[in-house]
């Protein structure tokens, strides 16, 4: 009984926050009331500390100038294949499905960091 008390409770509580149109709706049955359940502040606090990490990682691979320490920083135990993979995505790197996480961060140093070192060589090749 008192779990119904306390249901009855918060659908009169919800109702009176509605305007009129909307009480209108769902008496008309042209809307209705909807149970979603809440995510845990755990879960996202979680993604904003990922996310944190992940623009961390790309940070530091902007800094750098050489693969071996593109692959230093892309092979920490730390990071996964998930994080590899929004990595990926955050430099607009094409990836496939049957990526693995080595293939992955073969693309990220080449699209990142070889890209640098390659367009640094062409720029002091002397031509004469």
């Amino acid at each position: 009984m008192e779990k119904s008390r306390k249901i009855i409770d918060i659908v009169f509580k919800t109702i009176s926050k509605l305007r009129d149109e909307e009480i209108e709706s769902i008496i008309n049955k042209e809307g209705k009331l909807v149970y979603i359940k809440k995510e845990k502040d755990i879960k996202n606090n979680e993604q904003k500390n990922e996310d944190k990490n992940i623009l961390n990682i790309c940070y530091e691979l902007d800094k750098i100038s050489s693969r071996e320490e593109a692959y230093k920083i892309l092979k920490r135990k730390t990071i996964k294949k998930d994080d590899v993979i929004n990595i990926a995505n955050h430099y607009n790197i094409k990836i496939l499905k049957s990526h693995t996480k080595a293939k992955i961060i073969d693309n990220i140093v080449e699209g990142v960091v070889g890209f640098k070192e390659d367009k640094e060589a062409i720029k002091n090749i002397d031509i004469k």
